[in-house]
């Protein structure tokens, strides 16, 4: 019986060995369907962990860019005194031209993008904008305020906050 157990555990190998010799194109190519498939989850994984941090971004952005306050104020029909939140915006310009032209022109062309890389090459692009809105949150951006006011086409508000 060992002897059957050690003469099986040597066939095995070789057999399966002679087999690779005797057509080594087929295990190739399965090799690089291997690997695609390998590449193409890792770049979907990509895809979904780029959705991840772009929305956690824009979330941080909106609280940091937001300044709330509450107001009181009497209603007189009522007779009482009533809480508001009055959200009160930091750099308002820069951060309302960003969040209603900018981000939706980049969201909408990393969501729309039919092959993996350039979706994935489009959301970094996304996520380095955002990364730069948070990066120059507080600093002087007075003079930028001022030629985003009159600017509407995205590209051109893209590389203007880009180069603040």
């Amino acid at each position: 019986m060992r002897n059957k157990l050690l003469l099986f555990a040597l066939l095995v190998p070789a057999i399966a060995f002679c087999i690779l010799l005797a057509n080594p194109a087929s295990t190739l190519a399965q090799d690089n369907k291997q690997q695609e498939m390998i590449e193409m989850h890792r770049n979907q994984n990509r895809v979904r962990s780029l959705k991840g941090s772009i929305d956690a971004l824009k979330k941080e952005l909106e609280t940091r860019y937001a300044k709330k306050k509450t107001s009181r104020v009497y209603d007189k029909k009522a007779g009482k005194m009533n809480e508001t939140e009055i959200v009160d915006r930091k750099q308002p310009t820069l951060y309302d031209k960003a969040t209603q032209i900018v981000i939706p022109w980049l969201e909408k062309d990393f969501e729309e993008e039919k092959d993996i890389t350039a979706q994935i090459e489009k959301g970094e692009t996304l996520e380095a904008f955002l990364q730069h809105m948070k990066k120059i949150f507080g600093s002087d951006t007075e003079k930028l305020e001022k030629k985003l006011k009159k600017e509407e086409d995205p590209q051109t508000l893209y590389d203007l906050i880009l180069a603040a």
